[in-house]
């Protein structure tokens, strides 16, 4: 199953097991040993495309990093200067297989602005988990390196394009008290909790907060990276109630602050919003999603419909 959808990241599970047992609580692997599921996103020749047109527009950019020392832009990059800031206007292809021959990984910035088929699944996430995403393109060198353990604010989908990278996942960091963000253990506290050889072919999804580890193997590597914000849902029901608000006879009453000055009056226009906004859900794709994604958005609706009545943008 080779869809730009959702269903062929976590294929050969299904969505609703996705939602019900995996989502916001724990990581899936997708093993398929079929080298070729991936073929239909990126080849060689969009690869060749992304490093001439690094620079162009602005549109993406690419970094390297590695584990035991800074790696300067100018390593890699042709850069010029515009009022004394550097700007990255190419690439050097020889520089970069070099950096990635001693163990270093290199990274491609919001890759699906230029290459069609990875865009396609970018709007297919966007639209799935009503979130905002980012895509990078990963090229992970070769040798005996260690990398740093990554603890993600976001969840993730690994996508294993061509070679074999040894994945060390760790448990969720701690979320603080009065913040909303995982506190990312030391190294010397860190255990693993799980490790698997993620191959061609295959993906990984990783809830928020766990951490993660993908080490060097004998040959580069090269994934792609999904990450799910859910930080826009708020302004996502925003944009669906002001969406209603053009098309339904309860929010054409001109609701406005004075209106509502009791708790009981707010309170009832708020539950008449919701069973609209319930019913205009209902009628999309959402219908299928997680019970625990549907009272996210009906707890941000609450917050997000109480700030457009103050505001009298009803």
């Amino acid at each position: 199953m080779k869809s730009m959808s959702l269903e062929g990241l976590i294929y050969p599970h299904s969505k609703e097991v996705f939602f019900r047992e995996y989502f916001e609580e724990k990581p899936l692997l997708a093993k398929r040993n079929d080298d070729e599921f991936f073929d239909h996103l990126i080849k060689k020749s969009d690869i060749n495309t992304l490093i001439n047109k690094v620079g162009t527009l602005g549109s993406f950019n690419v970094f390297a990093k590695h584990p035991d020392r800074v790696i300067e832009p100018k390593e890699y990059a042709v850069l010029t200067s515009y009022e004394n800031v550097e700007i990255k206007v190419g690439v050097n292809p020889i520089a970069l297989y070099g950096l990635l021959e001693s163990g270093a990984q290199v990274t491609f910035t919001s890759v699906q602005k230029v290459l069609p088929c990875i865009k396609d699944l970018y709007t297919s996430l966007r639209q799935e988990f009503l979130a905002h995403v980012q895509i990078q393109l990963l090229f992970i060198g070769k040798g005996d390196v260690t990398p740093q353990v990554v603890f993600p604010q976001h969840d993730s989908f690994i996508l294993q394009l061509n070679g074999t990278t040894e994945v060390n996942i760790f448990p969720p960091g701690i979320v603080l008290p009065l913040s909303n963000q995982h506190y990312s253990p030391q190294s010397q506290e860190l255990q693993v909790q799980t490790k698997f050889k993620l191959e061609q072919g295959d993906s990984v999804y990783l809830p928020r907060g766990y951490g993660y580890q993908c080490l060097s193997g004998p040959t580069i590597a090269t994934q792609i990276l999904f990450q799910v914000y859910t930080t826009t849902m708020t302004k996502v029901v925003h944009e669906l109630i002001m969406e209603i608000a053009n098309e339904e006879e309860v929010l054409r009453m001109g609701f406005g602050v004075s209106a509502l000055k009791s708790t009981n009056e707010r309170a009832d226009v708020v539950s008449k919003i919701q069973e609209v906004l319930e019913r205009k859900l209902i009628l999309t794709k959402l219908s299928d999603v997680k019970a625990k994604l549907w009272q996210k958005i009906v707890h941000e609706s609450e917050v997000c419909i109480s700030d457009i009545i103050e505001r009298g943008h009803l």
